[in-house]
């Protein structure tokens, strides 16, 4: 009589056990990204519903949504959230357009190829 075993699934404890490595060489990542990153975006979310002063910083006043409603209905804030715009999509389509120009340049190109490629990449590799 044949029976078939059915493999039971490691319990978490056991998975982790054998991949604690992983976790312990990305510890410090998460641990940096979570006071750098993380925190001082929550911080300044949470500051938007105060009237905050960093030359004094002990008082604030409450001020719920008055700054968002403030910074949504004042034209500078839009024009600049246009300027941003536009700036964006000059730069970032300019960047890739000379990024894949300049592929495809250096790939069709026979005689001297290394040394243009070297030339091209030695200030990203040394930066």
């Amino acid at each position: 009589m044949n029976t078939a075993i059915a493999k039971r699934r490691a319990r978490w404890w056991n998975r982790v056990r054998r991949s604690w490595w992983g976790y312990v060489f990305v510890s410090p990542w998460v641990f940096l990204y979570l006071i750098f990153g993380l925190y001082p975006l929550l911080l300044s979310f949470f500051l938007t519903f105060f009237t905050y002063s960093f030359p004094n910083p002990a008082n604030q006043t409450f001020v719920g949504v008055g700054n968002w409603i403030q910074g949504i209905t004042d034209p500078l804030f839009w024009k600049s959230v246009g300027n941003i715009g536009v700036n964006q999509v000059i730069f970032i389509g300019l960047k890739n357009g000379l990024g894949l120009l300049f592929a495809v340049l250096l790939s069709r190109i026979g005689f001297g190829a290394r040394i243009l490629r070297t030339i091209y990449f030695l200030p990203v590799i040394t930066s």
